[in-house]
């Protein structure tokens, strides 16, 4: 358990920025991971539109979410409420002998970077998926002369996010989900280098034979530095997309609340509903839970 989480802090270093350069750069990659998001968010629509069967809904959603998830890490993109499963491991294992002034201050410090970097990667997501939802809203609205979003749905979506309902709850327990992938993505990342997968890998006469010395050298070193979050991306998307599908069949109120998908669905729903809808109270109700879900994902 304890490698576990020492593997998983490793990759929660890269998430805290310590100067204004770093802060730039990942604020840059949030804002490129925000920008997947938002089309994420029409696709979810779009896919939701065939009205499959639960199972293979849930299947269908989470190859969505895993999909983007996968390319935001290809892309060198980030989401920021994954984060914080990570970041917090890195955070931890500065908690040594704080009685002594100068190492407890080091950790105040610690503390404030990435404090800070949790607000840059969060505003930077919401920054591009909101108006990007609501430009693909627009061009759909222009190119078919009609809302792509239907009056009904968008009313349904707005409700669904109201700070009064399930919402807070939906938001903890989807930070439980954030946590367990970080989980998995350690444990993955531990497996492979305690069974030395990466010599195994470079090192096979089939794959040697198939990709060449080099290219099986490389593709060994590739998921020796990637297998975490590869893991970790696959794992989230279906988890977002089954545990939904689960509950209804079971009956449960079990659903799932991601800042980012949310403020995506905010964005295609008030569309929907023209500007009269910021009069109305669901309207800020929906932004107040918006605002629930991002600290409850972090804080979780």
């Amino acid at each position: 358990s304890r490698k576990m989480v020492e593997r998983t802090a490793e990759t929660g270093e890269h998430y805290i920025a310590r100067d204004r350069k770093q802060y730039n750069e990942l604020f840059a990659h949030a804002a490129g991971g925000g920008g997947v998001m938002g089309i994420v968010t029409w696709l979810k629509f779009g896919l939701g539109a065939l009205h499959l069967p639960l199972l293979l809904e849930g299947l269908v959603f989470g190859f969505n979410y895993a999909c983007s998830f996968v390319f935001i890490q290809l892309c060198g993109f980030t989401l920021a409420t994954k984060q914080p499963a990570t970041t917090a491991p890195a955070l931890a294992a500065r908690m040594h002998n704080v009685r002594d002034p100068a190492t407890l201050e080091k950790l105040v410090d610690e503390i404030v970077c990435l404090v800070r970097s949790q607000m840059g990667a969060i505003i930077g997501n919401l920054a591009v998926t909101f108006p990007l939802a609501l430009f693909i809203a627009w061009m759909g609205n222009y190119l078919l002369g009609e809302p792509m979003l239907g009056l009904p749905k968008a009313e349904k979506t707005i409700h669904s996010l109201s700070l009064f309902g399930f919402t807070p709850l939906y938001a903890a327990f989807t930070g439980v989900l954030l946590w367990l992938t970080s989980m998995a993505a350690g444990f993955a990342d531990n497996w492979f280098a305690y069974h030395r997968l990466r010599s195994g890998m470079a090192n096979s006469p089939r794959l040697r034979f198939i990709l060449g010395a080099s290219g099986a050298a490389k593709v060994a070193r590739y998921l020796d530095d990637n297998i975490a979050g590869l893991t970790s991306n696959i794992l989230l998307g279906f988890l977002l997309g089954l545990v939904p599908a689960f509950g209804l069949m079971m009956g449960l109120p079990i659903d799932v609340r991601h800042v980012t998908l949310s403020t995506g669905q905010f964005g295609a729903s008030i569309f929907t509903m023209g500007s009269g809808v910021i009069y109305t109270s669901g309207f800020w109700l929906a932004l107040c839970g918006i605002l629930a879900v991002g600290v409850i994902n972090v804080s979780v």
